[in-house]
């Protein structure tokens, strides 16, 4: 049998917290004349100790960190591993679920720790929305669709390309690439000149590499802090480092390399 807590308190083993009896051989013949919804049952009281135990867990490991390590992440972090056997990113998780569903969990009775943990990236009315809802949800694809609402509210958070300055940069590129052919025809005809002229283009040459770095670093950031969690969905400038430079740029917004549209 499943015992309640308070059942568990007036047993005789008073330090035990909850208490599951059931064995399971020597009530075979007993389960003989149970239906489908004797074995729906059972298995319901079940998910609830074990929600309601996973629940206990967080809140006794939020009030052991805030106790023992509040201002001692490493000693957190080694109070989980050897104490608990546990990595303390899974404790913070119990903490986070057992503080932030408390209340609403009773709404999906069916939901258990895995189901919980996987809406934490939610807001609070998102989670709202889940948990009012009847479909069930299997662990795998509930994380499947948290993922898919997370994914949506960032793309659509990205900017929307300027035309203007969508038009610029393509000609920004192909003045890049002017240059790089420029360079690559007079490399030989550079080795010609006196002392002093090689230091005025080297020195030419280390003054415009330092702006292009400056500059493709800062683009690099801009799209890394836009893009969050779902970088590895886009490629920061890989996604145009191809071997012309703007290979995957829309070829409609490229213009005739002509001498009016090569000049920034």
């Amino acid at each position: 049998m499943i015992m309640s807590e308070q059942e568990a308190h007036q047993d005789d083993s008073s330090s035990r917290i909850m208490t599951l009896h059931y064995n399971f051989t020597a009530r075979r013949d007993e389960r003989d004349g149970w239906v489908e919804d004797d074995y729906a049952r059972f298995l319901n009281r079940l998910d609830l100790v074990q929600t309601e135990a996973f629940f206990l867990k967080g809140k006794l490991l939020a009030e052991a960190k805030e106790r023992f390590f509040e201002t001692n992440k490493v000693g957190w972090a080694e109070f989980c591993s050897s104490q608990l056997d546990m990595n303390y990113t899974t404790a913070n998780q119990y903490i986070r679920v057992a503080t932030e569903f408390d209340v609403t969990s009773h709404q999906r009775t069916d939901f258990g720790f895995e189901h919980l943990k996987a809406l934490l990236p939610l807001s609070e009315e998102e989670r709202k929305e889940l948990l009012s809802t009847t479909k069930p949800w299997s662990v795998k694809s509930l994380r499947q669709h948290v993922q898919e609402i997370v994914f949506k509210k960032q793309t659509v958070a990205l900017p929307t390309p300027d035309k203007v300055a969508q038009k610029k940069s393509v000609r920004f590129v192909r003045s890049l690439q002017n240059l790089k052919a420029d360079v690559q025809a007079n490399t030989e005809s550079f080795r010609l000149l006196s002392q002093t002229q090689r230091w005025q283009v080297s020195a030419a040459c280390q003054s415009i590499a330092a702006q292009l770095m400056a500059l493709s670093q800062s683009l690099n950031d801009e799209v890394s802090s836009i893009q969050g969690s779902t970088s590895s969905s886009f490629s920061r400038a890989g996604a145009f480092a191809t071997a012309d430079g703007f290979d995957s740029m829309n070829s409609d917004e490229i213009a005739p390399s002509t001498p009016d549209n090569q000049n920034l």
